[in-house]
């Protein structure tokens, strides 16, 4: 009788298991630098950086601490191609990464101070990616990348 039990919960057990270990989506990155909307974006790397490209001209920091910087990737669009950049407001923004899963937004994290440091793109759009990474002054909140 004991024996019968036991195999009927690890039946029980087994069958349940597939919905019980389903894969969360990815995590998704959703920015607003000062009043722009950038959009979704599908991967997010934290770094430190002493130097970097703003606007085409590059900045060096290397006798300072340098910068906190945030990267983030996505699938390249050709409207951001066209006009993404170009569209970007000035300098000293307030940069707003709310990460999400299933949907829901679980992280909120700001840099008060940031400046884009480096934008670009490869490839075409529909096989290619986009590129974009902020130098912070400070990072507020939790960041939690892919």
């Amino acid at each position: 009788m004991r024996r019968l039990s036991l195999a009927a919960g690890l039946i029980l057990v087994l069958s349940n298991l597939p919905s019980m270990t389903h894969a969360a989506s990815p995590k998704t990155y959703t920015l607003t630098y000062g009043p722009k909307d950038l959009g979704t974006w599908d991967t997010l790397v934290l770094g430190k950086s002493k130097s970097g490209l703003y606007d085409g001209a590059s900045f060096d920091s290397s006798n300072g601490p340098g910068f906190a910087t945030v990267q983030l990737t996505r699938p390249l669009r050709a409207v951001d191609r066209q006009s993404l950049y170009s569209s970007l407001p000035p300098a000293n923004g307030q940069l707003v990464v709310r990460t999400s899963q299933d949907g829901t937004t679980d992280l909120v994290t700001t840099c008060p101070k940031s400046t884009i440091s480096d934008f670009g793109s490869t490839g075409d759009p529909g096989t290619g990616t986009e590129e974009i990474t902020f130098a912070c002054t400070s990072i507020v909140g939790p960041i939690a990348p892919n």
